[in-house]
């Protein structure tokens, strides 16, 4: 029992104490109880779900628009820069015979 009493003060030294003090105009904290679930309160959290996951969507892609122009323009200028080397290593094709 000493060793269980040693070993339960030990841990109670790093216990950790909170103090609340108020004022003597401080009002009493009135717990009111929690509202059960109900349909009007399910959609309410579901519609504030949804403007918060497309308010953030948006802000991605409002965010990664800069990068992706600047990406499309250089696959645009490697792409046609590659097409006008090929045009110009080529030398000139026969005409193909009529039939």
């Amino acid at each position: 029992m000493q060793a269980q009493q040693r070993a339960l003060s030990h841990e109670v030294s790093y216990a950790t104490v909170t103090l609340t003090i108020l004022g003597s105009k401080a009002k009493p904290l009135i717990h009111r109880p929690k509202a059960p679930p109900s349909l009007a309160g399910g959609l309410g959290a579901g519609w504030r779900a949804l403007r918060i996951t497309v308010s953030w969507t948006l802000a991605f892609l409002g965010a990664l628009a800069p990068f992706a122009a600047i990406g499309a323009l250089a696959f645009y200028l490697v792409f046609r820069g590659r097409r006008w080397l090929i045009r110009r290593r080529l030398p000139g094709r026969p005409a193909a015979p009529e039939s």
